[in-house]
């Protein structure tokens, strides 16, 4: 099945359609996203809040179509790892990158940027 949305650009949502199968679940991977699964467990639609501040694609399924919609929409994506690390001088370390994985526009050759945060 084709991925179709609905974009309410008044609420800064989009909910993107997977499949046609009836809701059973929904498992919230944070505040801003949410993936809903039919009861075979075949995810169905995700549903992404504050769009306008970009979307972090880690963990969502057929994330490579749903990435084509939001840019279609001229929505930033992105994909946050994080990892933790320790040793003898630092505890407890969380280290963040986050890769912008937007296609720059026609006729651009921008590599892509990446962000570096660390917090202890």
């Amino acid at each position: 099945m084709e991925c179709t949305y609905d974009y309410d650009k008044e609420a800064d949502a989009i909910y993107v359609h997977l499949g046609s199968k009836p809701y059973a679940r929904g498992e919230d991977l944070d505040d801003t996203r949410r993936v809903d699964y039919a009861s075979d467990g075949t995810a169905v639609g995700v549903e992404f809040l504050y769009v306008g501040q970009g979307v972090n694609l880690q963990g969502i399924p057929r994330a490579d179509e749903v990435r084509e919609i939001l840019e279609y929409e001229q929505v930033r994506t992105y994909v946050l790892e994080q990892w933790h690390y320790s040793c003898s001088q630092w505890p407890s370390v969380l280290i963040e990158v986050r890769f912008d994985v937007q296609t720059p526009a026609r006729g651009q050759s921008e590599p892509p940027t990446i962000a570096v945060g660390a917090t202890a």
